[in-house]
């Protein structure tokens, strides 16, 4: 009786174990897809900054472009 409740308590520890080392590298390959897509994010987001600058550098120029044009037409801001 005690070797078929060790023999037991055994299959169920090894069973307990493969589960662990399942999970272990589940949690390694989310992490590696976690990492994929806070990197892509990151990009996402510099790509909006980049996009955000460049507009308001245009929005600048046309800025001057409207100051010049009220100058030569005496109609700007008294």
């Amino acid at each position: 009786m005690v070797d078929v409740t060790l023999e037991l308590l055994g299959q169920m520890m090894q069973r307990s174990l493969d589960m662990q080392r399942e999970l272990s590298a589940d949690v390694r390959e989310l992490k590696s897809r976690m990492t994929d897509i806070e990197r892509g994010l990151g990009r996402n987001a510099a790509s909006e900054t980049e996009h955000y600058a460049s507009v308001m550098g245009r929005m600048d120029r046309v800025d001057d472009r409207i100051d010049r044009v009220e100058r030569r037409l005496d109609i700007g801001d008294a």
